[in-house]
């Protein structure tokens, strides 16, 4: 088969059933985590050996990473039966039951201290025959190389569903199967890890008690529960929060999204970190104007090259607004300290590969030797 020997190894399923719920705050579901005893799947001198802790039964609902960290794990190892080297993926394989509006939704943990968003893992296409007609996209949530003979690999599986999830997960199904997939390819996929932080406070509005600013809250969202609502009216509606200050000769991935209910065309309307205006004083992230009925979200990466102010706020602001818009969703990511100078990644890569989140993450991304 192109020269090339691999291995597929079933490993469990993970079904999620709803459970009817009306009036409720959040969308509440239940999954099990089902596993078949022992498997041993071999060919020629590739071998693995899999053994399984007891299934999980667990109720699915919207819940902080500190929780869900905290969740009872699935336990799997497997060893390499064989003398030589192996390299290995575990994948997860998202079966064509699920809905898609779930996935960004759907975090997971394999050591139950590093908490990963499903859709954020590096997407693969298997070879023919390997998974079943009914998979629709498999994602790698871990690799590396086993030795042969003496090392055996464990992990804790943790599946929740994050808390910035809303009422629009109710009636949603999640079903899926991890497979640990070898191979002795010279070419593996390599995982990398990368720690992320959003700079602003409460990016969602979710909490009244903050420092924000001037915020109209509206349960109209896009993430959460909240909204900044920016009123129609010749004034000008502003938010602000305290930031930290940028860091010289750092790039910064920025987002907002934005949902009006006309056309807005104020006098002047951005998404910025702010000290003053002019160079190494404001840096602009997005514009709050123009006609978008559902949410429209906008991005862009801003090179600091100069910083002259010495104390920031975000400014997500529109003068004499001619509809009323909201706001939410609002980012912004040191890539420089996350990557590395010179590894920043580009603006169409951060759209696709990170979704919004509050606080601290760590995603995986991955490359070849």
């Amino acid at each position: 088969m192109n020269n090339k020997k691999y291995i597929a190894l079933l490993i469990t399923s993970i079904v999620i059933v709803v459970i009817a719920a009306t009036a409720v705050t959040y969308a509440y579901l239940s999954y099990n985590i089902i596993q078949s005893n022992p498997n041993n799947i071999s060919t020629g001198c590739l071998n693995l050996e899999f053994s399984e802790s007891a299934s999980i039964n667990l109720n699915g609902y919207p819940m902080s990473d500190a929780s869900g960290l905290k969740t009872t794990p699935y336990t799997f190892t497997f060893r390499n039966t064989c003398e030589g080297n192996a390299n290995y993926q575990v994948i997860l394989n998202i079966k064509n039951t699920t809905d898609s509006t779930l996935l960004n939704y759907i975090n997971y943990s394999l050591d139950g201290v590093t908490t990963n968003v499903l859709s954020n893992a590096t997407k693969i296409e298997l070879p023919s025959g390997v998974v079943a007609e009914d998979t629709i996209a498999s994602y790698v949530i871990d690799a590396g190389n086993i030795e042969g003979t003496t090392e055996s690999i464990s992990y804790d599986l943790r599946l929740w569903i994050s808390e910035d999830g809303g009422n629009d997960l109710m009636n949603k199904t999640f079903q899926a199967e991890v497979m640990v997939y070898s191979t002795l390819d010279s070419d593996p996929i390599i995982l990398n890890h990368a720690t992320i932080t959003n700079l602003i406070p409460d990016a969602s509005f979710e909490d009244s008690n903050t420092e924000w600013s001037g915020v109209v809250y509206s349960t109209e969202s896009l993430y959460g529960n909240n909204s900044s609502k920016l009123e129609v009216g010749a004034t000008t509606r502003m938010n602000t929060i305290s930031m930290p200050s940028p860091t010289l000769n750092h790039k910064y991935y920025g987002r907002h999204s934005i949902k009006t209910e006309g056309n807005v065309a104020g006098a002047d309307f951005r998404f910025e970190w702010f000290a003053g205006d002019g160079a190494g004083l404001n840096f602009v992230f997005g514009q709050n104007t123009g006609n978008h009925p559902t949410w429209y979200t906008e991005s862009a990466i801003v090179d600091v090259t100069a910083v002259n102010g010495t104390s920031y706020v975000i400014r997500n602001f529109i003068v004499n607004p001619e509809a009323t818009l909201y706001s939410d969703g609002l980012m912004i990511i040191d890539l420089t300290e996350a990557f590395g100078a010179g590894n920043e990644p580009s603006k169409e890569w951060c759209d696709a590969n990170i979704p919004f989140f509050t606080g601290t993450k760590v995603i995986n991304y991955s490359s070849t030797n």
